[in-house]
C-alpha cells in the first residue's frame, strides 16, 4: 500500500467514490428548467462529500474519531 493513504484501501470509500462519479454523470444528462439547477448541484455536493467525510475520518488518530464519522 506504498504510496496511498489508508483510507484509499477501504471498499466503502471505494464504492462512495464509484457512487459520486456515477451521481455526476447522471446529473450531467438531466436537462431541466434553471431554477432547478440549485438542486443537481446539491445532489452532486452531496455525492462528493461522502468520501471526503470517510477520508477525514479516517486520518483521525483515534478509532473513536472514525466511527463518528460512520454514524
Amino acid at each position: 500500500m506504498e504510496g496511498k493513504f489508508s483510507f484509499e484501501g477501504l471498499d466503502v470509500w471505494n464504492k462512495s467514490v464509484d457512487f459520486s462519479i456515477q451521481i455526476i454523470q447522471l446529473t450531467g444528462e438531466i436537462k431541466l428548467r434553471q431554477k432547478n439547477y440549485r438542486l443537481l448541484e446539491q445532489l452532486e455536493a452531496c455525492s462528493a462529500s461522502i468520501p471526503a467525510n470517510i477520508a477525514e475520518g479516517k486520518g483521525g488518530t483515534l478509532k473513536k474519531n472514525l466511527y463518528n464519522f460512520f454514524i
